[in-house]
């Protein structure tokens, strides 16, 4: 069950760095005008989400299989 803990801790710490990222993509497109930054803060964003999605995965296996022992 400690693992479980120890997941969605990530899977959130993951969503929040994720969530910083789009922002400062947001803000450097639209406000300053710095396309080029903006552009590689999104492609950072891309493998950012993927891990995301990997860890929720894990998480809602790991639930699983709690739930049948």
């Amino acid at each position: 069950m400690k693992v479980q803990y120890k997941m969605k801790r990530m899977e959130y710490l993951l969503l929040i760095l994720f969530a910083i990222v789009l922002a400062a993509a947001i803000l450097f497109g639209l406000v300053l005008k710095m396309y080029n930054v903006s552009l590689i803060l999104i492609f950072i964003d891309f493998p950012l989400a993927l891990i995301i999605a990997v860890f929720a995965s894990l998480g809602i296996r790991e639930e699983e299989e709690a739930k049948t022992m």
